[in-house]
């Protein structure tokens, strides 16, 4: 079962870029993993949201951070439109399934139940929020996504063999992409891994005691 130290804090929240420009960021630890930059006002229409660009850093993706900034855009605003990212097939994916439609060949649009003609944009004031994300969650293919889980561990390996448990309970069961027939193959990966760090961090040990004789 995962417990606290098995999750990241990802804090949500809006900064000011210019007077009618917004930007959403997506942090852990303070360290910035996402954006989404927005315009208030679109086309002389001063109740519009028009999102511009929007990014996850590469070791993020597949986490749903992409997702979770649109809906906290929508949350906080309703209607707008995205000028980018209808010729982004993953993107467009992401974006009609929270409700937006292709209108142009490089705009997409969503419309909500969010219809205030009195309110007035630059009054509304989006929260921050935090969400609280499984840190084990990329499928592992290869060494270097179990160095990616490590390195999310800070290098603590106690912490990368419980996720690597989860990982491998994963597989047993079926979910989060995993297929039981690759448990063995896994589990071996995971073992040699372990196995050669633990031959790193040694051989680390030794040369720095080696260098502590020569000060």
């Amino acid at each position: 079962m995962l417990d606290k130290n098995d999750f990241d804090e990802c804090k949500i929240e809006t900064i000011t870029k210019k007077e009618n420009g917004r930007v959403v960021i997506a942090s852990i630890d303070d360290k910035p993993i996402g954006h989404i930059s927005y315009s208030l006002g679109f086309e002389d229409n001063e109740n519009e949201v028009s999102i511009e660009t929007m990014g996850v850093a590469d070791i993020h993706e597949r986490r749903g951070i992409a997702r979770l900034m649109l809906e906290y855009i929508i949350e906080n605003y309703g209607d707008f439109t995205i000028q980018s990212g209808a010729s982004n097939e993953p993107a467009k994916l992401l974006q009609e399934s929270v409700g937006f439609i292709t209108t142009e060949p490089y705009r997409l649009r969503r419309d909500s139940n969010k219809k205030d003609v009195n309110r007035n944009l630059k009054n509304i004031n989006p929260q921050p929020i935090i969400h609280k994300l499984p840190k084990v969650i990329i499928p592992i293919y290869s060494v270097d996504d179990l160095e990616i889980i490590y390195q999310r561990s800070k290098n603590n390996m106690e912490l990368f063999r419980r996720r690597s448990e989860v990982i491998l309970s994963y597989a047993l069961d079926e979910v989060n992409g995993y297929k039981k027939a690759n448990y063995s193959s896994l589990y071996n990966m995971i073992e040699v891994f372990i196995k050669d760090k633990n031959v790193e961090s040694t051989m680390q040990t030794d040369i720095e005691e080696v260098l502590k004789t020569r000060r």
